[in-house]
């Protein structure tokens, strides 16, 4: 058996889709006080600290994804990465940045409003 999040490059496995999540793009309370919340992507490259998330099975960083009527943004430029997503979410929990990860691991803490 053969778990993968996203698409499956061209292979001979079969792949089937059991669940599907929903990206969020996110920041601890503690991070939002020292920097304002943005409201655009662009506004993301402008002194914002992006926590990146890298695959060490596909061996690559996966960019922060925004699609509007249509138009697809990304923004690929991290300023630290993790390479597990309980790091990765930790590292958004404890303010180090805005990074994008799936909602169903911080559910219940965006529900909350605490990190």
């Amino acid at each position: 058996m053969h778990r993968e999040l996203g698409r499956l490059a061209d292979s001979s496995l079969i792949a089937r889709t059991i669940y599907e999540d929903k990206l969020i793009t996110c920041a601890s309370p503690a991070y939002l006080e020292r920097h304002p919340a943005p409201v655009a992507p662009s506004q993301l490259l402008q002194g914002h600290q992006l926590v990146g998330y890298f695959s060490a099975l596909r061996g690559e960083q996966r960019p922060m994804v925004f699609k509007k009527d249509g138009n697809v943004v990304e923004i690929d430029v991290p300023n630290v990465l993790a390479n597990d997503s309980t790091g990765y979410v930790n590292m958004l929990r404890n303010g180090l940045g805005i990074g994008q990860t799936y909602l169903s691991p911080v559910k219940d803490l965006v529900a909350s409003g605490r990190s």
